[in-house]
């Protein structure tokens, strides 16, 4: 969803529809109100008439263009900042998801354009500030909920445009400003960044391992120390619980999808960790878990060596695992929160949940084995960063966003305080120290001193946070320097400092010099694929991934899973493609741009075509290219395939969606201009 400001006249914008602030009554007394009712004439009156009832429920409605030149004007009731009962300007925030709402509802709004609700008679300043940040509090509550607004409403459509019609010159300013700090200027695509977080995390803990445990103020190092055996940057248990988190999240959300029925995220972690327990202790005594689950990881040589495992972790499994309400002990270690990287990365990427069941999953998962409050709410604070970042605002909004949920959401702990205390320290530290010349800046001012030596939950978040900080003027090479070169738990400071590093930069700002001796990179890329992929498969649809389920699901649904008769077969030669074009990014259609796609690393594809989502996969093993929609009960649309008797034409499909048949075409083109699919496809001569 791309968001745009703009100075000038709202009625003048091309768009699909526009918002209209008037009250309750839909009265059109004054203002744009006045204006916009009266260019529809009688027939946007009547239509007001009617529905005035509903507005009166629902807050918002939505009516014909009438005589204006859009389809839709959505009428929302303006809220008044008299009636905001806390300073996070909750109504204002609802007011913008009211809008939004109605919008997704209306299968041909696309591009929406609305001005800056409640910023007039209803009294909300541009002027007021947003805490101890320099831009004020109304720009980003408004900003901030039509980011947010996907992933509130994970079951509405987003839209593809929205712009934001400021009437002065002053009011676009300041929304700029705002802007320009709101979100992260070195954006790049979510695969990015959830391949960045993964990476990062298992570079910093690999590179912070083998001095975990020095003593000494020498602990500074700029490169690896290779394990003599093997010649590889080894990781520890904290990468190790890392990936066993997010094959619980992919055997949970698959069971759903498969059998209609879920438990929350956690309960399927606390499963996984099970079968990382017993890569730890192969002569283990735990009772078999009752959905004879087991993860594809622990069957990895590699994975299948203690690497300084916690000992409240390995406790805690034994004991059967805790939660909040019910912790198993007082721990507040770190390794609560180094492990739950996953849960926000997959969560955003997928847009299976919101902000606060995110944070809540952390919590609870890091609560499986450490029950302090401080156990786990630094796992709350580290997922909510990383899941603002996924969005795609910045770390500073991140972080300030982040305090806020804590008191709002966890407000009633004690021990709340103590967080955000050790965070806001980590961030006045990283400001007043960003300036100096000095790379080891441990050493200058003894970050122990300040933040703890991160053995502990909250210090661990603290420490790796400053780091992240401080990299993010200074690259990943200062971040990981200063992550690890202390006398504390460094492996567990880097891995959280390249959590954030990774998923703030993304994959692609990370040197292969960090990457090519990293043990199980290929494991974790593949681990991180497949949390950005997702599953595909529905209890109501025809399409089955046999690889996926023997690698997510288990009992009977351990053999593969034959795809016939589940779907009928059609064969097309696609004889008008030249009709379609792709170039730069963009779908061309009878001369007119119709979509745009974006070519990833690993060779999946993300876009949208008449207006339309898409996700392509390859299937290596079969030679084929999956194609899903984005949303809905059956996500298959077909599968590409050569057709090898017929080199001019060398594609069919298999698709189950006659009206998505235009789609595909789309698709067959791209691909077959695309040097990845020909290589897939082993096509040497497309005519």
């Amino acid at each position: 969803m791309k968001i745009e400001i703009i100075h000038g006249d709202l009625l003048q914008v091309n768009c699909d529809a526009i918002v209209n602030p008037t009250d309750i009554y839909l009265s059109g007394n004054g203002g744009l109100d006045k204006i916009i009712q009266q260019k529809g004439g009688n027939e946007l009156k009547a239509q007001c008439n009617n529905l005035r009832p509903k507005m009166k429920k629902d807050l918002a409605v939505v009516t014909d263009g009438c005589r204006l030149p859009f389809k839709h004007i959505i009428h929302v009731a303006s809220p008044h900042v008299r009636q905001e009962k806390n300073e996070n300007y909750e109504l204002l925030k609802q007011c913008y998801w009211n809008i939004l709402t109605k919008a997704s509802g209306q299968r041909d709004i696309h591009h929406l354009a609305l001005p800056l609700v409640g910023t007039g008679v209803g009294g909300y300043s541009l002027l007021e500030p947003y805490y101890t940040i320099p831009v004020a509090l109304t720009p980003v509550t408004i900003l901030s909920a039509i980011a947010l607004f996907p992933y509130e409403y994970i079951h509405c459509r987003p839209l593809e445009k929205i712009t934001i019609v400021c009437h002065s010159l002053q009011d676009y300013i300041r929304m700029k400003e705002t802007y320009k700090w709101l979100f992260n200027v070195h954006l790049t695509s979510k695969y990015d960044r959830l391949h960045g977080a993964m990476l990062g995390g298992a570079i910093g803990d690999a590179f912070g391992y083998p001095v975990e445990f020095s003593n000494a103020q020498d602990s500074w190092i700029k490169e690896y120390i290779l394990d003599p055996e093997t010649n590889k940057a080894l990781i520890s248990d904290d990468t190790q619980m890392t990936l066993f988190t997010a094959t619980g999240l992919l055997f949970g959300y698959t069971r759903s999808c498969l059998r209609g029925i879920g438990a929350d995220y956690w309960h399927y972690i606390g499963i996984s960790y099970q079968d990382w327990y017993k890569t730890q202790y192969p002569q283990n005594t735990l009772k078999e878990n009752p959905y004879r689950y087991s993860s594809w990881l622990a069957k990895i040589p590699e994975l299948n060596h203690r690497r300084a495992p916690g000992t409240t972790c390995l406790l805690s499994i034994e004991q059967g695992l805790g939660s909040i309400d019910h912790p198993l002990n007082h721990s507040k270690g770190c390794g609560g929160v180094m492990r739950i990287a996953p849960i926000p990365l997959y969560g955003a990427a997928n847009r299976h949940w919101d902000q606060k069941y995110n944070a809540r999953a952390c919590a609870q998962t890091a609560a499986l084995t450490h029950g302090h409050p401080l156990g786990w709410l630094p796992a709350a604070a580290l997922g909510n960063i990383l899941f603002d970042i996924m969005i795609g605002f910045s770390l500073s909004y991140a972080i300030e966003d982040t305090i806020r949920l804590l008191q709002k959401q966890y407000g009633e702990y004690e021990d709340t305080k103590t967080m955000v205390d050790l965070i806001e320290r980590a961030v006045l530290l990283a400001n007043n120290n960003g300036y100096t010349s000095s790379v080891n800046l441990i050493a200058e001012f003894d970050i122990t001193k300040q933040l703890g030596e991160g053995w502990v939950g909250e210090e661990a978040l603290a420490i790796g946070l400053f780091c992240a900080l401080i990299g993010t003027g200074r690259g990943f090479d200062q971040c990981l320097w200063n992550a690890v070169g202390h006398r504390g738990d460094s492996d567990s400071t880097g891995t959280i400092a390249g959590q954030i590093w990774g998923a703030y930069y993304g994959k692609s700002a990370i040197e292969e010099k960090w990457l090519k001796d990293l043990e199980l990179r290929e494991v974790i890329e593949e681990v991180a694929d497949d949390l950005y992929n997702d599953n595909k498969m529905s209890e109501y649809g025809s399409y089955q991934d046999p690889v996926w389920i023997r690698k997510y699901m288990s009992g009977k649904y351990n053999e593969p899973v034959s795809n016939q008769n589940k779907y009928e077969l059609y064969h097309t030669y696609f004889t008008d493609r030249e009709q379609i074009t792709v170039q730069d990014g963009t779908f061309i259609q009878n001369g007119e741009t119709t979509g745009h796609y974006t070519l990833h690393d690993g060779g999946t594809i993300t876009g949208y075509f008449d207006h339309s989502s898409f996700t392509v996969l390859p299937d290596h093993a079969n030679h084929t290219a999956e194609i899903f929609c984005d949303h809905g009960p059956d996500r298959w649309l077909g599968t590409l395939y050569v057709k090898t008797d017929e080199l001019n034409n060398p594609l069919e499909v298999k698709y189950n969606n006659a009206y998505a048949l235009n789609l595909i075409k789309a698709i067959s083109q791209l691909v077959l201009n695309t040097p990845y699919y020909r290589n897939l496809f082993y096509i040497e001569n497309s005519g």
